[in-house]
Formats: C-alpha cells, sequence, structure tokens
C-alpha cells in the first residue's frame, strides 16, 4: 500500500481538508473510519461531520478515528 492509501489517524477535531482562506477548493474523494469499525467512502470530506460528539467524548461509536485517499 502506497503512503497516500494509509490510514490518518483523527482526533475529533474539523475536517482537515476545510480551507477558509479557499472556500471553494475541491476537496478529494476519501473513506473514512469510524470509531465502531465501519468503513465509509468514497465520499467528500465536507459531507461528514468532523468534530466528536459531545455526548459522550471519545465514546461515540459515530466518531470519525481515520481517513484516507480513496
Amino acid at each position: 500500500m502506497s503512503a497516500a492509501r494509509e490510514w490518518v489517524p483523527h482526533h475529533g477535531g474539523p475536517n482537515p481538508f476545510h480551507d477558509p482562506d479557499q472556500p471553494d477548493r475541491e476537496e478529494p474523494d476519501i473513506m473514512i473510519r469510524y470509531r465502531n469499525g465501519r468503513v465509509f467512502g468514497p465520499i467528500q470530506p465536507a459531507s461528514r461531520r468532523w468534530a466528536a460528539w459531545t455526548v459522550r467524548p471519545g465514546r461515540s461509536d459515530w466518531d470519525i478515528v481515520a481517513w484516507r485517499l480513496a
């Protein structure tokens, strides 16, 4: 597997592809992995909630825990 296709950890922060200085910039298609182990994609990063769910911080099954390029 190439380095570009390896999983990148995500710790509940904002969308790593969003650039407020270039809001119309096209984002790459990615795969995401949730805490519960489910993998979805390819998707556009802006279509998902990147911030951790505050009801149970660090424990929600639907927190995004990793992403990789599709």
